[in-house]
This record gives structure tokens, sequence and C-alpha cells, in this order.
């Protein structure tokens, strides 16, 4: 990695992205190079979760340590006795979902997946694993139906049993933080209406868990949070 002289804020309309869908200077593109030029007075450091002494978590999103997340749902009760299961399409910095969306659809259970519009979150149902080829990206790169797309919402059709929720961090009790936007929590507090008996789960990497997190009025503890040392 090199760090490369950006001249003007205008000028980021001219980066492109690389296959990690990361902005940045092409390649062939002549640019100063700070480590050639003076080295740096700082560098702010992006990571997955932080401690107060400075140390940062960047996880390896490796099949193996997924797997395990995936057993664990997979066996724990509130899913085994679910049948409407809302599940979110992982984005890149996301635990992966790919293989418990299969299980769902292969397993008789209903699945249905969330569509963002401008100020509003739907779920909506996926028929077949392999339909996930014909979701189409959304501003914030997240895999979706077209606005378009007839398709059943759960929340007009029955409610449902269980909903996995994605966030930035938890912490043991069900405290969540997510992405500031606040589409969940909007939707399980009408969710709550229809179906009362619908559990949530968050799904979690060791370092995305801490002691504790601010939560406001409108925010909607989770039921049960999954991660490598939880147990059901």
């Amino acid at each position: 990695m090199t760090m490369l002289k950006l001249h003007r804020y205008e000028d980021l309309d001219n980066l492109i992205k690389n296959k990690e869908n990361i902005l940045q200077h092409s390649q062939t593109e002549p640019t100063e190079d700070a480590m050639k030029t003076g080295g740096l007075d700082l560098v702010v450091v992006p990571g997955r979760a932080f401690t107060e002494t400075g140390k940062r978590c960047t996880v390896s999103f490796s099949w193996p340590y997924i797997g395990c997340l995936g057993f664990q749902f997979l066996k724990h009760p509130v899913y085994e006795q679910s049948k409407r299961i809302s599940i979110y399409v992982d984005r890149d910095d996301e635990i992966s979902t790919r293989k418990i969306i299969q299980h769902i659809c292969s397993s008789g259970k209903e699945c249905f997946i969330p569509r963002y519009d401008k100020t509003e979150m739907t779920m909506l149902v996926l028929h077949r694993y392999e339909d996930l080829d014909n979701l189409i990206k959304n501003k914030e790169n997240i895999l979706q139906h077209s606005q378009t797309e007839p398709t059943e919402d759960a929340m007009k059709t029955g409610g449902l049993d269980l909903v996995v929720v994605p966030g930035r961090a938890f912490t043991e009790t069900g405290k969540r933080m997510g992405r500031g936007k606040g589409y969940y929590d909007t939707y399980l507090s009408e969710l709550k209406r229809i179906s009362p008996h619908c559990k949530t789960i968050g799904l979690a990497f060791s370092c995305q868990m801490v002691e504790d997190l601010p939560m406001s009025d409108h925010d909607v503890p989770l039921d049960y949070v999954i991660h490598p040392l939880s147990t059901p």
C-alpha cells in the first residue's frame, strides 16, 4: 500500500474503484508518494472495532470462522423453530450470510431479504438461493430486489418469526450499533405489532463484542447475539 496525494477534494470524482470496491488513484496515474516526499505527520487508520487502549480489529473473513458462526446459528433453537425468516445479504465488511440463506431456502422455511428505499426498509421474499444472482446493487452496494419487481412483502403476508440483524458492534445483552440510519429499529418496532412473537438475532465477530453501547428511546435491543464464544 502507498499513500498518494489528493490535491483537491473535487479530485475524489476522478478516482477509480478497485476489486474491493475502494476508491483510489489508478495504477498508472503519476502522483506524489508520501513516503518518498517527506513522510507524514498523521495517519487515520480504518478498523472494524477498537479499544480505548488503541487495539484495532481487522478480522479476516475466513470461511472456517464464518462457518463456526453459521453452525451455531443453524443449531439455535429459535432458528430451528422459525418458519418465516428475514436475513440481510452481507456486504464486504459484514459476516457472510450466504450459507445461511442457502440453508433457509433448502429446508422448507421462507426467506425474506431487505430492500432499502430512501426512507424505509421492506422485507421481500427470496424464493430460491439461486435468485441471489438476479438481485441488483443499490447505492450502498447492497444486493436487493429492484424497486419495480413485484414480490411478497413479509409485513403484509403474515409477518416474521425471526429477523437476523446486521450491526457494527454488539453487547451480550443485545445492544447494537448499526450504521446510523435507523432502518432496522423502525422496522422492528412496526413488526412487533404484527408479529409480537418474532425474535431477533445478531451475528458478530469477537472483536465486535463490547461491554456497553449507548441506546436511545427508539433503539430496539436484540434477543440474542451469536459470536464465537456464545452458547445457545
